[in-house]
C-alpha cells in the first residue's frame, strides 16, 4: 500500500493507494459536476461573471427559423472578448442551433438570444 509521500510523488506504478491518501493527494481536483437550468436568471447580452473557482460548462440551445446561437466571453475585467458562436440557418424552416463552451474561472460569459441556458458546475 502506498505511503503518503509515494502517492504524493505519482512515479510508483506497482504499490496500490487508499482512497483517503487519493483524497489527500488529489484533494478537491476530482469534483463532480452537475447541470443546472438558468435560463429564468440569464438575459441576453449581459455579462456573467464566473467567480465559482471552477471552469463551468455553459449549453445554449435556440430553435426557430434563420437563428444562430453564440457566447461571448472574456477575462474579468479586460476588454479582450473571444466570440464564439454555433449556428443553423433554415430556409424559413424550424431548425436548432446548441452549443456548448467551457467558461474558465475568473472570465465573464455573455449569450445571445437563446431558448435554454444550463450550466454545469461543481
Amino acid at each position: 500500500i502506498a505511503t503518503t509521500a509515494i502517492a504524493q510523488a505519482g512515479t510508483n506504478d506497482t504499490d496500490i493507494i487508499t482512497a483517503k491518501k487519493l483524497r489527500d493527494v488529489a484533494g478537491n481536483a476530482i469534483k463532480p459536476r452537475s447541470w443546472s437550468d438558468v435560463t429564468a436568471s440569464r438575459i441576453a447580452n449581459t455579462w456573467y461573471s464566473n467567480t465559482t473557482g471552477n471552469d463551468i460548462g455553459v449549453f445554449i440551445s435556440r430553435g426557430g427559423a434563420n437563428i444562430s446561437a453564440s457566447i461571448t466571453v472574456r477575462k474579468t475585467g479586460t476588454s479582450t472578448e473571444l466570440f464564439l458562436s454555433g449556428t443553423a440557418v433554415g430556409n424559413n424552416l424550424v431548425v436548432s442551433s446548441t452549443g456548448f463552451w467551457e467558461v474558465p474561472d475568473g472570465f465573464d460569459y455573455k449569450i445571445s438570444p437563446f431558448n435554454v441556458v444550463m450550466e454545469l458546475r461543481v
